[in-house]
């Protein structure tokens, strides 16, 4: 109906068949001459976004890893229910350099965020990067994604469930949706109300030698629910401006082709809300941390990271998806409102 109205179109999907299938719609989009961006989330949007800013320090990509560790507030009953759709269920990644089945919340490991985050159980979860990074970068053979919530009892009752769905003792775990949330909304008091996202890419550096880096973006105050709707906010910010934007059928928003190039980095395409989003009110972000290694797993330095390819900015890839909001804002540390610094 957007598109028959000229109107253009943006969602925070995440569902990966919904997300990889919009492209459908790219030839009417273009027809109309409107744009339509699915996925203007933390995935695939901002996710491609981070390995869009390191993808030139690599000479070959080998894995992208992504992973969600959630504060302890709750995103509502529908979320749940999405995400409750999925556990226990099998989808295809890609691992190995070969497509693979696995299991939705199972094959759990132990992310280490930075302080304050710290350590946090994380599960495999069905998105549409698995589908769409396999394409987008050409070469690579891992790709997964993992979440979890800001505590490990919740994490493994989640599993149970999982594992009974998997077994086929529960048909589904969307009908408990309500009563988990409600659950969760009694103890969030008892957790921790901080999170993060991370992003990890391995492969090989242009000296020929192996090359880690370590992407992490950490949030407070329970603000990471704000996170996914920078892009969103940003497009539609740049659309008020009468900034033209791509038209068509976009899957994730940080799109090549059509779109300016960083200055000074041959072959990196920015996405378009690059520098111009933030969450209703401002956001309480601590800024994203990176961290290079070299092949013996020693962390590299700034300085050394020079000679192992681009100095490596924390707080510019910290802007590549969401910006903080101007500085005249009247929200202060100690408000309630969620701030960004």
């Amino acid at each position: 109906m957007a598109i028959a109205s000229g109107a253009n179109y943006i969602d925070l999907a995440d569902g990966r068949d919904f997300v990889a299938g919009i492209s459908r719609l790219d030839s009417l989009a273009r027809e109309r001459d409107v744009l339509v961006a699915s996925g203007a989330s933390s995935v695939p949007a901002l996710s491609s976004a981070v390995v869009d800013r390191y993808l030139p320090s690599f000479s070959r990509l080998d894995t992208i890893r992504v992973g969600i560790g959630s504060g302890a507030r709750s995103s509502g009953t529908a979320t749940l229910r999405s995400v409750f759709g999925y556990c226990g269920k099998p989808f295809q990644r890609l691992q190995d350099g070969r497509w693979q089945t696995v299991y939705d919340w199972f094959d759990t490991r132990l992310h280490h965020f930075p302080p304050p985050v710290g350590p946090r159980l994380l599960g495999n979860c069905d998105v549409p990067d698995l589908a769409l990074f396999p394409e987008r970068y050409p070469g690579v053979r891992n790709v997964s994604f993992h979440a979890g919530f800001a505590g490990v009892s919740g994490h493994l009752a989640i599993w149970t469930l999982a594992l009974l769905t998997r077994m086929r003792l529960l048909r589904s775990m969307t009908s408990l949706a309500e009563r988990v949330h409600t659950l969760a909304e009694f103890l969030e008091p008892w957790f921790s109300d901080r999170g993060g996202i991370f992003v990890e890419l391995e492969g090989a550096g242009h000296d020929g030698a192996a090359l880690r880096l370590s992407w992490n973006l950490l949030a407070a105050r329970n603000h990471g629910p704000y996170i996914p709707c920078g892009g969103a906010v940003a497009l539609a910010r740049k659309l008020a401006r009468g900034e033209r934007l791509p038209r068509g059928a976009l899957r994730g928003i940080a799109q090549r082709g059509g779109i300016p190039r960083g200055p000074g980095r041959p072959g990196h395409a920015r996405s378009p809300a690059q520098g111009h989003a933030a969450s209703p009110g401002g956001l309480r972000v601590w800024g994203a941390s990176i961290r290079a290694s070299n092949g013996g797993g020693r962390t590299v330095g700034r300085r050394k990271a020079r000679r192992h390819g681009p100095r490596i900015k924390a707080q510019s890839c910290s802007r590549m998806a969401i910006c903080s909001i101007p500085a005249s804002s009247k929200h202060s540390p100690n408000s309630s409102k969620p701030w960004i610094r």
